[in-house]
């Protein structure tokens, strides 16, 4: 199997308007963030969108989320196992890397991922100051001390993204960050970027968990890593460990469902930690999915993982929490139900 690094750079290389292209797929992918006809499925009107700079498609009509290993094992008809192997092979051809890199020189690639992948810019970006932690706050029906949490621990910036101003959760490995706008609102869509409530900012490596490069003390001290889908319910995280006082929680996030694994070097982090996962409750299910593999990987390294299931609990008006930020709106009589009494 080809390493999480390798899988990655092949992503990067080979995004899915160049494997359409490459396998000789059905129709005309046209321009990411586009829409255009599912490669897939007969599909009389436009219903496959593709955006993230090339690196993942949504196929509005089946409800599936696609990276470049999972359109290139649906093209090819094969299983992912040897979808992933084989994309790294093509990647490497069409790169001429085969001819250009030694063994050796590949080899020391693999350990020291950073010579493959660059990491995000985030020199534009400036700690927030507390006018804007207090309207983060509001923005997500949080206390302030959730994102001042962050920001103290290096995880929050401000900023202008895509021309708007914007709030930016980093992790402090440099490896990720994902932008959204003050007040909610979803960032436009531009060129070849379709609207999108999340802005992933360049070159970030969404198998690196945000939260998980904070200071290691806190990593090892920790008796329960808590692992989350989405930068919001991250904040809502620590908007219950402070209000519970439950400071043993150590919580980290993914950001976006199309990943196949955890990155080596969190693993490595992780091994032999308690683990919970709150995954959120989709109709399709996608959460629950996104996680079993990341399960399987964290079992291997001697962790304890359990879920937590959100049905069943509503906030105050009555309505289902599908959500860890839904949480902060919980009907007070089913707190002890919920993921405070989850962290105690």
């Amino acid at each position: 199997m080809p390493s999480r690094e390798a899988i990655d750079l092949a992503s990067e290389k080979l995004p899915i308007p160049e494997l359409w292209r490459l396998l000789n797929q059905p129709g005309e992918p046209g321009k990411p963030g586009k829409a255009c006809h599912s490669p897939f499925r007969e599909d009389k009107h436009p219903s496959f969108a593709i955006y993230n700079d090339g690196k993942t498609a949504f196929d509005f009509a089946t409800g599936e989320f696609y990276d470049p290993p999972k359109f290139y094992a649906q093209a090819r008809n094969v299983p992912i196992g040897q979808a992933l192997k084989e994309l790294v092979e093509l990647a490497g051809r069409e790169a001429g890397s085969s001819e250009q890199v030694s063994p050796q020189e590949r080899t020391l690639s693999e350990r020291r991922p950073e010579a493959l992948h660059p990491k995000p810019d985030l020199s534009k970006f400036r700690v927030p100051n507390k006018t804007e932690l207090r309207i983060i706050a509001h923005d997500r029906d949080l206390s302030v001390a959730a994102p001042e949490i962050a920001k103290r621990l290096g995880c929050l910036r401000c900023g202008s993204v895509c021309g708007h101003h914007s709030w930016v959760l980093a992790d402090p490995s440099g490896w990720l960050a994902e932008a959204r706008r003050f007040g909610g609102e979803p960032y436009p869509a531009y060129g070849q970027l379709s609207q999108r409530k999340a802005h992933t900012v360049r070159h970030s490596q969404k198998s690196w968990p945000l939260g998980l490069g904070v200071d290691r003390a806190l990593i090892e001290r920790a008796s329960l890593i808590c692992v989350l889908e989405g930068g919001p319910d991250w904040l809502a995280a620590w908007h219950c460990i402070h209000r519970a006082k439950a400071w043993h929680a150590l919580p980290i996030t993914i950001l976006g469902r199309a990943i196949h694994g955890l990155h080596h070097e969190a693993l490595e982090l992780l091994k032999g930690k308690r683990i919970r996962f709150f995954p959120h409750v989709d109709p399709d299910a996608g959460a629950l999915d996104q996680v079993a593999l990341i399960h399987e990987q964290l079992r291997t390294i001697g962790c304890e993982v359990s879920y937590f299931d959100f049905s069943g609990l509503y906030d105050r008006e009555g309505v289902a929490i599908k959500d860890l930020n839904d949480v902060v709106r919980l009907n007070p009589s089913q707190l002890e139900s919920s993921f405070f009494h989850e962290i105690r």
